[in-house]
């Protein structure tokens, strides 16, 4: 699945270890208790959401600046990342039927409520 993520990255992809991009879908798959193979391209937009979201903050830094006839302004670089991250975030947690307090909405997501609750009942 990492292969699958470096390729949705594009030339972002040298940014990233493997171990990184699997960090990035591991959590995507527990936090959200999703099953590899079954939801594949959700747990890839959750992985590339963290991806633009690391992007974006690790890129906050850049600024803009002038000096004698030459100029360089990377200042929109991190605020680019983010908005790619809010997309993709808003998609996702449509899919997931989340709210934007983070709890699931009533009959939003019956898949995804009810693979919580057999997940409850296999660890108890």
């Amino acid at each position: 699945m990492v292969e699958r993520l470096r390729i949705r990255l594009g030339s972002l992809t040298k940014i990233f270890s493997d171990g990184e991009l699997q960090e990035f879908i591991d959590t995507a798959i527990t936090g959200y208790n999703l099953e590899e193979g079954k939801d594949d391209v959700l747990i890839l937009d959750l992985a590339l959401a963290t991806c633009y979201l690391r992007l974006a903050t690790d890129t906050g830094m850049f600024f803009k600046y002038q000096q004698a006839d030459e100029s360089v302004d990377k200042s929109m670089t991190s605020e680019a990342f983010r908005k790619l991250y809010e997309v993709l975030w808003e998609s996702c947690r449509a899919r997931l039927g989340i709210g934007e307090s983070g709890q699931v909405e009533t009959g939003k997501s019956d898949t995804f409520i009810m693979r919580k609750a057999e997940s409850k009942e296999n660890n108890s």
